[in-house]
């Protein structure tokens, strides 16, 4: 695949799959580097100086990427906690014309919350290692002082290591190579600084929350995101719907304000790592977006391996969903490949079985009683719960005993027998990670920054930026609130406007649309193997390791070649090969 770029062939996906902490990251690393070698060469033969440069900048993409959406988990020191297909395009002679990338599933949830011994993404920890004397621009304290990274000793002790220093500016070079300009990565900074300042606030009351932190935190985090403090704090504790074009006001609850502000932090990060995908798009995908005579592509697709852990909830899920299909795309691909080649031999093939998923696949995937429809259904319902979801589940895919087992007392669980093993999943805070809805009055809010990045994540459009906050200047707060009112009745109208989904709606269409891509291209898989559960190196698990080669359908794939003709020459081959056991020495068969 990589000796011989796409030429005449068609387009090439390479699949990267395996457990979470088993490679896969890396050797999409040497994949790309090794295809963008190859390219190289062909480009300096060519002289194209252009090229070359392309080249350099995509290469610099992994640092960028890993900084933003890599973090360290209990598995895997360096996680990838997306999803990321990377599609290479090449034109005749073989050398590469752009790169676009798309990103799957951001686990936004690990920006508010950490598990024992695991850490934010690393890029927080990476702007604070590289702050230097600019503590005063982006208004920050400690490390140990903000509550979205201070939950990891650890990582606390590293930020001031040679290390991380390297690391932060590594990501700064990297940032500027493939494009970013300096107000560019200024406003992202400031982003970051302005997600960690809103993290710090506190609310307490009874009824009505009221904001309880220092009243410069908040006052910092406006001047970070560039939004006005009275705009944000109403924002923070109260909310605002709008009916048939009357405006009507409710007091948050203090958890209420809890839940607006870690969505706000969720949001400004997903949406700004979004925003840096697209942003590198722009700058090194290929001038047309359709491919041109003689182009070709191959695509490398590195996704989250398969989860199971201590609590599994709907980003496990959603993973492992991938996975399956992912599974059932190499089953489809080797076996059946396997059994039309018996086919085409005359050769019975009858004796060739293996583990389908498609029935679990079916369960979770069919309408209108799959596990995922059900959770949409629950999730776009007003007065869907968790009780309510798991209650649905129960009733509804029970009778499927091989694949969903309900627990024995009224916990709000279940259990899937996934092709690697049962996974538990806890149904607490599911339809709200599903809805992944934003208080108006934030969007709001946001929409009219004197951040220009800001706006631009929340939809501002031209009329907003005209009422935007001005540079360094204070409005009133009654000219505060008007324009907070006028924004969100244009919010509102905008919502109305737009069909409500869900947060597995949107997976789900995503991992067809890659299917989809996935099987119109050649596939080659690569499958990483997790040596063992301590990230020790040169220490083999040989339980651990079969498991591994068991249920990826390795073992099954050595069987049935082992089994069959494992030695498939060309017909051409096995005449050069063997011509002298037929035809005498100089005489070339007919």
């Amino acid at each position: 695949m990589c000796a011989n770029p796409p030429g005449k062939s068609a387009n090439q996906v390479c699949v990267i799959s395996g457990e979470s902490g088993a490679g896969k990251t890396e050797s999409a690393k040497l994949f790309v580097k090794q295809v963008i070698y190859l390219s190289s060469k062909k480009a300096g033969d060519a002289g194209d100086g252009k090229a070359k440069g392309l080249e350099e900048k995509i290469v610099q993409l992994n640092p960028l990427l890993e900084a933003f959406g890599n973090a360290q988990t209990l598995m895997n020191d360096n996680s990838s906690r997306f999803g990321k297909f990377i599609e290479l395009r090449f034109n005749p002679q073989h050398t590469v014309m752009g790169v676009l990338m798309y990103e799957y599933l951001l686990e936004k949830s690990r920006v508010v919350h950490q598990g024992p011994g695991e850490q934010n993404f690393h890029v927080f920890y990476l702007f604070f290692s590289g702050l230097g004397n600019q503590t005063d621009k982006y208004q920050v304290n400690k490390p140990s002082e903000h509550r979205l990274v201070n939950g990891n000793p650890q990582a606390l002790a590293k930020i001031n290591s040679e290390l991380f220093r390297d690391m932060y500016k590594e990501l700064v070079d990297c940032m500027g190579i493939v494009g970013f300009d300096q107000d560019e990565v200024d406003n992202i900074f400031h982003l970051l600084a302005g997600i960690l300042l809103i993290g710090d606030l506190e609310f307490a009351g009874d009824d009505v929350s009221s904001l309880t932190s220092d009243k410069e935190i908040l006052s910092k985090a406006c001047n970070q995101l560039g939004v006005e403090v009275e705009a944000m704090k109403e924002a923070m504790l109260t909310a605002t719907s709008v009916t048939r074009g009357e405006t009507i006001v409710k007091n948050y609850r203090p958890a209420d304000s809890e839940d607006v502000r870690d969505a706000t932090c969720k949001a400004l990060y997903g949406r700004c790592f979004t925003y840096i995908v697209k942003k590198c798009n722009e700058m090194l995908g290929p001038k047309e977006k359709k491919l041109g005579r003689g182009e070709k592509t191959i695509g490398i697709l590195d996704i989250f391996g398969f989860e199971c852990f201590k609590d599994n909830s709907l980003e496990q899920l959603l993973i492992n969903l991938a996975n399956e299909q992912l599974q059932w795309f190499f089953n489809n691909h080797i076996f059946k490949m396997e059994l039309d080649e018996y086919a085409r031999e005359g050769i019975d093939g009858s004796k060739i079985s293996f583990e389908d998923n498609q029935p679990l696949l079916d369960m979770m995937l069919s309408k209108p009683v799959g596990l995922l429809s059900i959770c949409d259904e629950e999730a776009l319902f007003p007065k869907g719960s968790d009780t309510s979801l798991v209650e649905k589940m129960h009733q509804n895919l029970t009778p499927q005993a091989k694949y969903y087992e309900r627990p024995k007392g009224n916990a709000l669980q279940f259990t899937i027998n996934h092709y690697a093993g049962k996974v538990p999943y806890k149904a607490e805070g599911f339809l709200d990670k599903n809805r992944d809805t934003l208080a108006m009055d934030v969007v709001s809010a946001f929409r009219l920054s004197e951040n220009a990045l800001v706006r631009t994540l929340f939809g501002a459009d031209a009329d907003d930026a005209k009422n935007a906050k001005k540079k360094g200047k204070s409005a009133a707060a009654a000219d505060v609130k008007k324009k907070m009112r006028q924004s969100i009745k244009k919010v509102a109208k905008e919502q109305e406007k737009t069909k409500r989904t869900t947060v597995s709606a949107e997976f789900k269409i995503s991992l067809e649309e890659l299917m989809t891509e996935m099987s119109e291209a050649a596939p080659h898989f690569v499958r990483c193997i997790k040596p063992n559960m301590q990230k020790q190196a040169d220490v083999y698990d040989d339980e651990l390791v079969t498991k591994q080669l068991r249920y990826t359908g390795m073992l099954e794939t050595t069987r049935i070649r082992k089994e069959g003709y494992a030695y498939r020459p060309t017909f051409f081959d096995f005449v050069d090969r063997y011509k002298l056991l037929g035809f005498g020495v100089g005489q070339a068969p007919q």
